[in-house]
């Protein structure tokens, strides 16, 4: 094998490990601080379930990447929003934060994951033939209105068991395979050490779940 894909086994391999090991006793840190998801009319789970998985997937996914990869730029920016997102979502999980407040912390996150990393739309688009539509004005906006859409698309989701987790899988599979093709080794080995965290959290998160991902884990993958 050669040394890329060896490390791309190690970490996918290493990432489900630890994930599959932090689960537990993040489970019982639910329990025991509060972070748990009560049954009600809007909710199709009857018991009280912990929803402190998202902590278990983060640490599982951060521990190998940062062993992979270098940190450049781009990669801090990205790490600062996903760190500020874990902040707000932490709190949300323990104290049930009001929809303005959540809704500013994703706004604040993806502004600056932004403002750091430089990523944002900025090639031309063509709506029809013919015409074209430079984003340069509007690109950060728009990326900064996509990021916090995907965030909520992911947070939404996190209610049925396996769903939000499934969703991410699919979508970081997708996501690998592109870095892949465009030879984008980082890409990869993000998208390898959420595929495998993801595997380990829902080996506890499939039908009848005991554990969800919590704004912590949704937003933060969203």
């Amino acid at each position: 094998l050669s040394p890329f894909l060896m490390s791309i086994v190690f970490s996918l391999f290493f990432s489900v490990l630890l994930t599959t090991l932090l689960v537990p006793p993040m489970i019982a840190l639910g329990k025991q601080i509060g972070m748990v998801d009560r049954p009600n009319p809007r909710k199709v789970h009857h018991g009280v379930i912990p929803r402190s998985g998202g902590l278990a997937v983060i640490l599982g996914m951060l521990a190998p990447f940062a062993l992979l990869v270098k940190f450049t730029p781009f990669l801090v920016g990205v790490a600062a929003g996903g760190l500020l997102l874990l902040a707000t979502g932490l709190v949300d999980d323990l104290r049930d934060l009001g929809w303005r407040w959540k809704l500013a912390g994703q706004i604040a996150a993806s502004f600056l994951s932004v403002y750091l990393s430089g990523l944002e739309f900025d090639r031309p688009v063509e709506f029809w033939p013919g015409y074209l539509w430079d984003l340069d004005l509007i690109g950060r906006p728009l990326t900064v209105l996509f990021l916090v859409a995907c965030i909520n698309c992911i947070n939404l989701a996190d209610g049925l068991d396996g769903l939000a987790g499934g969703m991410c899988l699919l979508i970081f599979a997708s996501t690998g395979l592109l870095g892949y093709l465009d030879r984008n080794f980082p890409l990869i080995a993000l998208s390898t050490c959420i595929i495998g965290a993801l595997i380990g959290f829902l080996r506890y998160n499939t039908h009848p779940a005991i554990v969800f991902l919590g704004d912590t884990g949704s937003q933060f993958l969203g």
